[in-house]
């Protein structure tokens, strides 16, 4: 470049960059540093473009070459902390962002974006601690507010959580993100109705979020008087909006119709983690027939933990999707060539809903996540039960066909081993209800049925799992309303695996929840000995601890409707020695039942697979 000086050039080869022409930029650096091997702007463009390109190794090398030369350059070390953490390399990322910001500690935007990192990392301590500190030097700042209310949520700091929301929405009313966050944080506070609400507006505000609208369709089927009909209903917009207009992009498939080949099958969800669907699927993907079935995964697991490795463990192949696109992941999908893929999510939180709109692979099945129908048009089956849907009674509506399995939509495997002790009722001198479930699961129809047990039982207590704050406010509100006196009530907080499961130590008998019972939860109860007392709901979510109860051998825990689960329940809290026989043979009625039957289970889920193969093979299945 004798024409040029180092620093013209550098002019022009950024002018090259910034308008697209990478190879010319790159002629240009390259020479740069043939002539001055240590020039820092020229290695960290350098870094740059092989980021752009997709090589985030090289994109690292080159940018820590620039700041050995110049360490004290604020975006050489903002861009590393980018890199980093789309590499997956958070540790290195957190220390870059850290070291940008001792370099430039009043950078709102910064703080930001850190902040979010340790969010994504479950970090949610010091994730608020980075929005607060954007809100401190931006007051106003929408997207902190809505992000420290998720991180204070998380933290089960429910009350300062709402207050982030509402402060959002007050400054921009108009925000669907604002909105659904506010929804978010009243599902977990129990406040069905409110959160419904919420989330409709999100939906108006920003209409093409398909999110947003998974959002509202899982809250309502925790919420009391929304019957199947209702929500398939608004399923049937969801696939209207989101599904049927991707249908000109599907292509033919191309996989074997062999109907007795080795089959590929793939599972997507984010929770190939220790969380109650991660668990239940362990089982099934320990006890695969490797013979007749090729498995891959396709994580999105933001925090991956020890669970995630065993998840791993369990595959032959992997695929770590987090930041894939719903076009991207169909594409590697159909280079899978994947036979069956297996939705694990339905409309919970960071579905894939859209990639299966898509339709990359010919057998599509809806599985895990709840049971119901995930109104996805290009969904071909659906798993149940004979206990979640009779096949003696009128179908519900369903976009999917359904597949039933022999015994059981749940196969449990025990976490950790927690012991179960002598019935607590001997030595407490009175009978200690309980529920464990998700707080969103609790409503005022639950609690006046709970109240109707509690007058029933002289001296009973009651204690439940729910944040502190208003929360326990409106239910200690609510049950004293019915007669309950507060001193009656005790709660509990969010804990480790274990020290959950001592929990049921000072439970003698649970009580179900209403109209979404408790599912995992209700395992965990079974598993330490102390019965769950429900009745047989009219949606398959609301019979989830009847199909339980049926395969344990112990129907007679769940009544036909409300006034006999009163009965019931209160009449087994009087029967001491029932309660300790039950606490006593419990577990072993788990271990030999078709519950943890895990080869049995897998036999049955490859069964179905296996039929709807052979469907497609004949001809295949029209989606909806």
């Amino acid at each position: 470049m004798p024409e040029l000086t180092i620093q013209q050039a550098l002019d022009l080869a950024v002018q090259h960059h910034q308008a697209g022409r990478s190879q010319q930029a790159q002629e240009i650096y390259r020479q740069i540093l043939a002539q001055q091997p240590d020039h820092p702007g020229a290695l960290h463009l350098m870094g740059v473009l092989a980021a752009q390109a997709g090589d985030r190794e090289a994109a690292i090398g080159w940018i820590r070459r620039a700041l050995g030369v110049w360490p004290h350059d604020v975006t050489f070390h903002v861009n590393l902390a980018y890199i980093l953490e789309g590499a997956g390399r958070i540790e290195e990322a957190g220390e870059a962002y850290r070291r940008a910001l001792e370099l430039t500690p009043e950078n709102a935007d910064l703080h930001f974006r850190y902040g979010n990192m340790l969010r994504m990392r479950g970090l949610m301590a010091q994730a608020g601690a980075q929005f607060q500190e954007v809100l401190r030097l931006e007051p106003g700042h929408v997207g902190a507010l809505n992000n420290r209310g998720l991180a204070l949520a998380e933290m089960g700091r429910l009350d300062e959580a709402l207050a982030c929301c509402r402060e959002a929405i007050r400054l921009a009313p108009d925000s669907a993100m604002a909105h659904s966050n506010l929804g978010h944080d009243l599902k977990l506070a129990g406040q069905m109705r409110e959160a419904i609400a919420a989330y409709r507006r999100a939906t108006e505000l920003e209409p093409g979020n398909a999110a947003y609208f998974s959002n509202l369709v899982y809250a309502l089927h925790y919420t009391p008087g929304y019957s199947a009909e209702a929500i398939f209903e608004e399923l049937r917009h969801y696939d209207e909006s989101f599904v049927r207009p991707l249908r000109a992009a599907i292509r033919p498939h191309e996989n074997d119709r062999n109907p007795e080949r080795k089959l590929r099958i793939g599972y997507v969800t984010p929770e190939f983690r220790q969380h109650a669907l991660g668990l239940y699927l362990m089982p099934l993907l320990e006890r695969h027939d490797k013979a007749q079935f090729e498995i891959f995964c396709y994580a999105d697991v933001a925090q991956p933990d020890s669970y995630t490795l065993r998840h791993r463990q369990c595959a032959d192949q992997w695929r770590d999707t987090r930041g894939m696109s719903d076009e991207a992941l169909a594409e590697a999908v159909r280079g899978d060539r994947i036979d069956i893929l297996v939705d694990l999510h339905q409309h919970m939180g960071g579905n894939r809903l859209p990639l299966l709109a898509r339709k990359p692979a010919p057998v599509q099945v809806g599985f895990a996540g709840y049971p119901n129908t995930s109104g996805v048009s290009a969904i071909d089956y659906r798993l149940t039960d004979p206990y979640l849907e009779p096949a003696e009674e009128a179908a519900l509506p369903s976009m999917e066909k359904v597949l039933r399995l022999p015994r059981t939509w749940w196969c449990y495997q025990a976490a950790t081993e927690v012991p179960v002790n002598e019935l607590p009722a001997g030595a407490a001198g009175h009978v200690t209800f309980g529920n464990l479930n998700n707080f969103c699961k609790h409503n005022e129809e639950t609690y006046q049925l709970w109240a109707e047990v509690m007058r029933a039982v002289e001296n009973s207590r009651l204690m439940l799992l729910a944040p502190e704050g208003m929360a326990r406010d409106r239910t200690i509100s609510y049950l004293v309303g019915q007669g309950i006196g507060a001193e009656r009530v005790m709660f509990v907080g969010l804990a480790g695996l274990a020290d959950y499961l001592k929990y049921y130590h000072q439970i003698d008998m649970g009580l179900d929840s209403f109209p979404y019972n408790g599912h995992m939860t209700s395992m965990d109860s079974f598993w330490m000995g102390v019965p769950v007392m429900s009745y047989i709901g009219t949606v398959p979510w609301g019979r989830g601890t009847w199909s339980q109860a049926s395969n344990l051998g112990v129907p007679e825990l769940v009544g036909r409707n409300p006034e006999e689960f009163v009965r019931l329940s209160s009449a087994l809290a009087k029967d001491l020695p029932r309660l300790a026989e039950l606490r006593r043979t419990l577990r072993r009625r788990m271990q030999d039942s078709p519950l943890m039957d895990a080869g049995g289970y897998a036999r049955g889920i490859e069964a179905v697979y296996r039929q709807a193969w052979k469907q497609w093979c004949a001809g295949g299945v029209p989606s909806a």
